[in-house]
């Protein structure tokens, strides 16, 4: 994103492939999650602090369900903090994550 599309926020279409390490009976490790994430500036215009909030929808082997997501961003949206719950998501339904992303 430039910077002065973020100053104002900014609305995101995401796909995204996702390693889950769970059980082994887990029927597959690879899930696909797309969604829509918005982003707000908090701290200077959002270049030293930006917050995010997202609804996706994800495919893990046979299990499908809807995740809610917030996330902190922080030096010019280059690192951040994210955290995933799916509610339908029984073995694993928080996910924690740490950003790193390169504009």
């Amino acid at each position: 994103m430039e910077p002065f599309v973020r100053q104002v926020g900014s609305v995101e279409l995401f796909c995204s492939p996702e390693y889950v390490n769970l059980k082994e009976d887990t029927n597959s490790r690879w899930s696909f999650r797309t969604g829509l994430r918005g982003y707000i500036p908090i701290w200077q215009h959002g270049e030293y602090l930006s917050a995010s909030a997202a609804g996706s929808y994800f495919v893990l082997g046979r299990e499908r369900g809807v995740s809610y997501e917030a996330g902190l961003y922080f030096f010019a949206g280059i690192v951040g903090v994210q955290t995933t719950y799916s509610p339908s998501l029984t073995d694993a339904p928080w996910i924690f994550t740490l950003r790193l992303r390169y504009f």
